[in-house]
């Protein structure tokens, strides 16, 4: 399962987000771009998800893109954009003629956002097994909207999600920090991404989180960086631009580079040949 690590403040958001596809613990893609960007008429955000991606013909992403492109109109805010969101996921994954037969485990599927609202921070968790707090007892049949609204400009949060479990108490502490105090983007930046980083380097999580890292950062516009850890050194590659020109906008980046890492299992490092 895919792991994220997000902060925010007034000043900029970052999400950090492993590119990798895995099913029944075995890698299926390594490239895959799980950060989207998202424009309405009173905030801007960023996002990424973790869980399902696709089962048979039914797409995850494809499919609540397709929904919010649908709603983003004039007169709808971005809190009822979610909320909207929210009550047809739950709907879509009850009625779907491809999800019935899925095990309810399976199932499980966690829509992170965040960035301003009226120029204020904010995030939103929309989930069917998971909230801030961590993953509920059981994978629930309807999706869970949580959000964080900051009630002036010193507000901050952040978030860890999916793969979560392999984030020390000490990086928690040290990315809130970070937010809190509005450290530099780039200080917060590098630890969302070393995070990822370190958890694809454990051995407990080599098949399930990447070691490909999407970086996305809201910060008077959107920038996002593609790292490949290869073990001969960090590399970065292109992703096509977002746009925050456009008053209304709901935009899903493609890679455009093919230096991407090969899977895990297939790679050696220092300690000699990985396996699943």
């Amino acid at each position: 399962m895919t792991l994220i690590a997000a902060a925010g403040n007034a000043k900029c958001t970052v999400i950090a987000a492993d590119t990798r596809l895995s099913w029944n613990g075995k890698p299926v893609d390594d490239q895959t771009v799980k950060v989207s960007h998202y424009k309405f008429f009173d905030g801007e955000l960023i996002g990424a998800f973790t869980g399902l991606a696709f089962w048979k013909d039914f797409n995850s992403k494809r499919w609540w893109l397709g929904r919010l492109k649908d709603v983003a109109q004039p007169w709808v805010s971005t809190r009822e954009a979610l909320s909207l969101l929210a009550e047809e996921l739950s709907a879509e994954f009850a009625r779907n003629s491809a999800l019935r037969d899925l095990p309810l485990a399976q199932k499980r599927l966690s829509i992170i956002f965040g960035g301003l609202i009226d120029g204020l921070p904010f995030s939103a968790l929309i989930s069917n097994f998971e909230d801030d707090n961590g993953e509920f007892d059981n994978v629930r049949p309807k999706f869970v909207l949580t959000k964080a609204d900051a009630v002036n400009a010193t507000g901050a949060w952040f978030g860890l999600f999916g793969a979560r479990d392999y984030v020390s108490d000490d990086d928690r502490q040290e990315l809130f920090r970070l937010a809190d105090i509005q450290a530099p983007t780039a200080a917060i930046k590098g630890k969302c991404h070393s995070i990822v980083l370190k958890a694809s380097n454990d051995p407990r999580t080599r098949t399930t989180v990447g070691p490909n890292i999407l970086t996305a950062t809201l910060e008077g516009g959107v920038v996002l960086s593609w790292h490949s850890n290869e073990k001969e050194g960090d590399k970065i590659v292109g992703v096509d631009p977002f746009s925050s020109l456009a008053p209304m906008l709901i935009h899903d980046p493609v890679i455009i580079g093919t230096k991407i890492a090969r899977p895990r299992s297939k790679r050696r490092g220092k300690g000699g040949k990985h396996s699943p």
